[in-house]
């Protein structure tokens, strides 16, 4: 006969004397809807005479199979019955109920576990019943210090009902061990089993996060893939576009908390009821301040291109829950796994800023000077560094090599600065030569087109090949679906073997129709935009500069040696545009 709830937490607290019970977890209370104190010394002394204490613990897991349909109560409360009815059989009188939810075997840091252990250790019980030893502990390492060990000096006898394992049968010792060493096996074994399932999603493109990267959210449709959050994807953009325009990083995180936007993780706090593990101090101001570090990990980070960057880290082992650093070349990256954030122009250009550096060098002013990287001597080939002097009319800006002063022997001779608003003018009057030079936009669109033609007709034709390809493909792969579920009906395949090859075939089906948008996007560019650099086609006179302008006209820019004699230097540009 089936027991109704009600009767199922009725027939439980039969079982027990709650009068007399010293110590009861808190969710066993809620449960049972209980309202004792949670300790009495008075109790305490009238169980002085009781010979047989017994301390109930109880642990539910995932890695266990513990929970039932779903239901933890339920789980717990069949776990106490079985419990209690060994107790009443036995004629043990319980003392103590600890029950903890949702921890691995493996942790020696359960708060009921611990509580349990100072319990025995203070001669509260006698006798520690579980329903398996592994509900006590997966590790072997815990088995030995505890049961054969701690558990003997303290006079406490450890009873496990599944496996039969009791510490007061001197014979029993082997099997515990034994036991012990299958239990943790089992938790290595599940270890990389979820590692090797975790590693092949993400391969495939899945995103397998906690939490989605600013700017992005979780498809309620689909728990491994991103959707665009344009709440925060706004502010990803602005933060991209002022970089691209020499804002620097200092004066992008002043902007952002000048107009109170909150920063990633307090986002996340206020938009996922989920966000736990984030813990905002209120009293601290600065756990709300945007940081340089925060601006260029956005910047540099590829998820706002759709391409997933995966398994940056790992624990050392299932034993050691230390994270370590992965490798560039391990990492698991696939691209085009989501609609992109910022376009792949606009991320090269940022990028390209960065170098084999972390940061870009600012000004005083929080701005990225527009010659940052770009100016370097034509002697030694080290860069010029720019340096500020103030006069009394005005403040004064300068470029030196920085290997003017090196302590060595071999001393660059190109001692001379020059000053900012002269270099400024001369690459300034140095880009609108080369576009009154090349600018006749007829005859550049004309012979651009000629030496070009040829080669937009072939790429333009390996992309709609390409595109047939693949449209073919998924045209199989979706009678591939119809053919897998077929054999299911049929019992060729079993249920789990369905599922594999479904989401296989599913997540190859979505990639494949990922590309044909960028292939449809990358056929209209060819079809309907002119290569040639928008600052030549469309200003005949370029009147300022500015970072994106310099970044898109000159590569470097190379300063010689100042000549007396001519009372001038000579100057070579490297140009990006031919």
């Amino acid at each position: 006969m089936k027991i109704s709830e009600d009767s199922e937490v009725q027939k439980i607290k039969n079982h027990l004397d709650i009068e007399n019970i010293e110590y009861i977890s808190e969710n066993i209370k809620e449960l049972l809807q209980l309202n004792i104190a949670k300790e009495d010394s008075k109790k305490e002394k009238e169980e002085d005479n009781i010979k047989c204490r017994v301390s109930l613990y109880i642990r539910l897991s995932v890695e266990d199979g513990d929970v039932i349909d779903g239901n933890v109560s339920k789980s717990i409360k069949n776990q106490l019955l079985i419990l209690l009815d060994e107790c009443e059989k036995r004629e043990w009188k319980v003392s103590a109920i600890f029950c903890e939810e949702g921890i691995s075997g493996t942790n020696d840091n359960r708060p009921e576990w611990k509580k349990l252990l100072k319990y025995c250790e203070q001669g509260k019980t006698e006798i520690v019943l579980c329903k398996s030893q592994s509900r006590f502990s997966r590790s072997m390492e815990m088995i030995e210090k505890y049961l054969h060990n701690e558990f003997i000096n303290w006079n406490v006898r450890f009873v496990g009902l599944v496996d039969s394992t009791d510490t007061s049968l001197l014979g029993n010792k082997k099997t515990r061990q034994i036991n012990g060493l299958v239990n943790e096996w089992q938790v290595e074994d599940q270890s990389i089993n979820i590692r090797a399932i975790i590693k092949n999603k993400q391969s495939n493109g899945l995103f397998t996060g906690a939490f989605a990267p600013y700017g992005y959210k979780k498809d309620p449709k689909d728990k491994y893939h991103l959707i665009i959050d344009e709440e925060s994807a706004r502010i990803v953009r602005k933060i991209f576009v002022m970089f691209l325009n020499g804002k620097g990083a200092t004066q992008i995180c002043n902007y952002l908390n000048k107009n109170n936007i909150p920063i990633p993780s307090i986002y996340k706090h206020e938009k996922n009821a989920n966000y736990n593990n984030y813990k905002v101090n209120l009293d601290t101001n600065s756990i709300y301040v945007w940081r340089t570090n925060t601006i260029y990990q956005i910047l540099k980070n590829e998820v706002y291109l759709g391409t997933l960057v995966q398994h940056k880290n790992e624990t050392i082992s299932y034993k050691n829950k230390k994270q370590r650093r992965i490798s560039k070349e391990e990492r698991i990256i696939v691209p085009y796994c989501h609609n992109p954030i910022i376009d792949k122009e606009t991320w090269n250009i940022v990028n390209s800023r960065f170098g084999k550096k972390k940061r870009v060098k600012e000004k005083a002013s929080g701005e990225i000077s527009i010659f940052s990287d770009k100016i370097k001597c034509s002697c030694c080939k080290h860069k010029f560094y720019r340096n500020a002097k103030k006069t009394k009319n005005k403040d004064y800006k300068y470029w030196l090599c920085g290997n003017r002063y090196e302590a060595t022997q071999e001393l660059c001779n190109n001692k001379k600065s020059i000053k900012e608003e002269e270099l400024y003018e001369i690459i300034l009057r140095e880009i609108n030569q080369q576009i009154h030079k090349y600018y006749d936009k007829v005859l550049v669109e004309k012979k651009y087109y000629e030496l070009n033609s040829n080669i937009f007709f072939e790429r333009e034709e390996d992309l709609e090949k390409e595109k047939s390809s693949i449209n073919k493909n998924i045209l199989k792969k979706e009678k591939t679906l119809a053919v897998i579920y077929e054999d299911k009906v049929n019992e060729i395949i079993d249920a789990e073997e369905f599922l594999i090859i479904k989401s296989k075939t599913k997540i190859d089906i979505k990639n494949m129709k990922i590309r044909l948008k960028q292939i449809e996007n990358d056929l209209q560019n060819l079809r309907h935009k002119n290569t040639i650099s928008k600052n030549i086609t469309e200003s005949f006179n370029i009147k300022e500069l500015d970072k994106k302008t310099i970044d898109e006209f000159i590569s470097e820019v190379y300063i010689d040696c100042y000549d007396e004699d001519l009372n001038s230097r000579k100057i070579s540009i490297k140009w990006n545009i031919k």
